[in-house]
């Protein structure tokens, strides 16, 4: 695990019980109908949810955390990274979800498959 993936996960223990980020009705549903598409990428993937995460950090930043699940025991490494390549190019090229969430405060999307490391979105 890196350093990275470890504070993140720390952060997102110490953070989970701030509110969520501000959004309109409008922009929840529009970003929850835009997620539940991440329910179908992939037959042995389950889409749990997702949350609001506030970074301690100076930076101040706001990450919106998907959370999936393997159906069976976790994949080989370089299978796990496919997964995270489909998840992130399905999110950051659905222009309309992207503008939501920034609209929303969010400032970067990460994914978790479980409760001990994230991988960040890239543009």
């Amino acid at each position: 695990m890196t350093a990275r993936s470890l504070l993140a996960t720390l952060l997102i223990a110490l953070v989970s019980a701030l509110p969520a980020v501000a959004e309109t009705p409008a922009e929840q549903n529009r970003i929850r109908l835009a997620l539940a598409a991440l329910e179908n990428l992939q037959d042995d993937l389950f889409f749990i949810g997702y949350q609001s995460v506030q970074s301690a950090g100076a930076d101040g930043q706001t990450y919106m955390l998907l959370d999936f699940r393997y159906d069976g025991q976790t994949p080989r490494e370089r299978d796990l990274y496919a997964s995270i390549d489909r998840i992130c190019r399905t999110v950051l090229t659905n222009t309309r979800l992207v503008q939501d969430l920034s609209n929303a405060g969010y400032d970067m999307v990460s994914v978790a498959f479980d409760e001990r490391s994230q991988y960040d979105c890239l543009p």
